[in-house]
């Protein structure tokens, strides 16, 4: 869809996927996926990352589930999840060009901390690190 198309993005992609289902902890890791119409539509991750701290990530939604509310439901998912396990800080990765998710990591409080121009996914494009300290 934004022209990832390089061995390393597959890599990084499904060798993340395959790191987090390999030391999946369930009393401090979670993945929620949608599903919309029947489908698997979408999902978001939370992933241990410190004794406190927790990344999020693979918050994918398919096009056909884009505009109905269902982000901010898996994203509310995600913080209830966090909070509930007590984690201080949470953070991610993205693309400064992913606009409706960089609006929703806004409403609950995420900030940009640390951007860089990543040209190795085949298409040259800025990923910013957002914090969110609870």
């Amino acid at each position: 869809e934004h022209g990832f198309t390089s061995a390393t993005w597959r890599e990084y992609l499904t060798g993340g996927v395959q790191s987090f289902a390999g030391r999946f902890d369930g009393d401090r890791d979670c993945m929620f996926i949608l599903e919309y119409r029947g489908v698997p539509s979408g999902c978001v991750a939370i992933i241990r990352a410190g004794d406190a701290i927790a990344q999020l990530r693979f918050f994918f939604l398919l096009p056909e589930a884009r505009g109905i509310g269902a982000g901010r439901r898996l994203l509310g998912m995600a913080v209830d999840f966090w909070r509930e396990k007590e984690f201080r800080q949470v953070f991610l990765w993205t693309f400064e060009t992913l606009m409706p998710a960089r609006h929703l990591y806004a409403s609950i409080g995420f900030r940009v901390t640390e951007t860089r121009e990543n040209l190795e996914w085949g298409t040259p494009i800025r990923e910013e690190r957002w914090d969110l300290f609870l």
